[in-house]
């Protein structure tokens, strides 16, 4: 059982689960966003709307859950991906 408390995902064992799935599918779906509107926009105005809207997501309250070693470990993944599309490069390049 878990309950939404200010947009954060709680549990009785403080486990993350419901948070993490909760972040990946937001940031899957900005992911895709940026994917499809990337072509329509400049690097500036690209990393803008990243900021605004994919690092908002990344930060906000990361301070509770941000200690967790496997949101740690899972959540970089999706942020390359997203700023290498942004940056319009090839799927497996270093960020």
């Amino acid at each position: 059982m878990h309950v939404k408390y200010f947009g954060v995902y709680l549990d009785c064992h403080l486990s993350w689960h419901e948070q993490e799935l909760n972040i990946a599918t937001k940031l899957a779906r900005e992911k895709g966003m940026l994917y499809q509107i990337r072509h329509y926009f400049d690097s500036k105005t690209l990393h803008m709307i990243y900021y605004g809207i994919f690092s908002s997501i990344l930060i906000y309250g990361s301070p509770i859950w941000g200690q967790h070693y496997r949101i740690v470990k899972k959540l970089p993944i999706l942020q390359n991906q997203a700023i290498r599309i942004t940056n319009f490069k090839p799927k497996h390049s270093t960020t």
